[in-house]
């Protein structure tokens, strides 16, 4: 076993030492670290995408709500007027008013195209997410030839014939080129597939950047960069947060902390209140108790005036 060890590690310093390896990882780093930057840069205006397409949600959810609510109330309003004395004309300019509002806000959102710029937008984040995958699939992929154990042996070998195939790539017979041959030609394939896809990932993203382009302006484009940074930086402090937390309280977030807040809150107020009620009574009856005591020296004051002698 220990021999095993020593020849896995004699073998991985040869293979870092090999100068096919050394030009494969320049290669693989470089192309990592495009990667990378381009992910880096498409995950940011998704995220200005997703800060906007939140936007729009917010008002559509906002028109919806406020007119399924008050339909309901006209609705109510109307059935129940049967039974509701002297009040007809009041209901019926009721359900007037929000038959207006209601008309009035689904004109307004048909106006502004609300709907129809929030299909565009969901069309255009789902099309950066396909992107982003691509990317990250890019890496793995490159991940996978980046570490040395991938060239140890040209193909899954079974275990008991490990020591062997690691002896023939250390030595220096035929084998041990034909190994390296082997992953230096498949390399050379893979890396031909990566360039192929590397002008087609530079369309797309053209493509992509053109279409983010022409659906933000300016004024939406630097309001949504700074709410996506300021979303970004909290949820980043809360990670590390949570990250620092030590107890079972410190790792409650949202509504619970809240009510675990207030409740400790109201418990903390009621003992200090409990407190300082009965060191207001013990005070009470402190002063009750002297002046008992002060009334009962007066009384013996007098009963010693009443017996002296004139």
């Amino acid at each position: 076993m220990e021999k095993e060890s020593e020849e896995l590690s004699e073998m991985e310093i040869l293979i870092q030492k090999d100068r096919k390896f050394k030009n494969i990882k320049l290669k693989i780093d470089s192309y990592m670290k495009y990667n990378n930057k381009i992910k880096k840069d498409m995950e940011d205006l998704l995220n200005v995408l997703d800060e906007k397409y939140n936007v729009y949600q917010y008002y559509l959810n906002m028109i919806h709500i406020s007119i399924i609510c008050l339909s309901s109330v006209a609705s109510f309003l109307l059935a129940s007027q049967h039974y509701i004395h002297n009040s007809n004309t009041t209901i019926h300019l009721t359900s007037l008013c929000i038959s207006t509002y209601t008309g009035l806000l689904l004109s307004i959102s048909k106006f502004v195209k609300l709907e129809e710029k929030k299909e565009s937008l969901y069309r255009l984040r789902c099309a950066f997410a396909e992107f982003l995958i691509e990317i990250c699939s890019r890496n793995d992929i490159l991940e996978s030839w980046s570490s040395h154990n991938y060239w140890k042996t040209r193909e899954d070998t079974p275990g008991e014939h490990v020591a062997h195939h690691l002896s023939d790539m250390i030595g220096f017979d035929s084998q041990q080129n034909q190994n390296y041959e082997i992953c230096f030609e498949e390399w050379n394939h893979l890396e031909h597939k990566l360039k192929e896809q590397m002008h087609d990932i530079i369309v797309k993203k053209q493509e992509l950047c053109s279409q983010y382009a022409q659906e933000m302006d300016n004024p939406t484009k630097f309001r949504s960069e700074i709410s996506s940074k300021r979303r970004y930086m909290l949820h980043k402090m809360k990670l590390k947060k949570l990250q620092q937390a030590k107890t079972e309280k410190e790792l409650k977030v949202g509504i619970n902390r809240w009510i675990n807040d207030f409740l400790e809150k109201s418990t903390k107020n009621t003992l200090t209140s409990n407190k300082d009620n009965e060191e207001k009574n013990e005070i009470i009856e402190l002063e009750k108790i002297q002046r008992e005591l002060e009334h009962h020296d007066e009384d013996v004051d007098e009963n010693i005036a009443c017996f002296s002698i004139p």
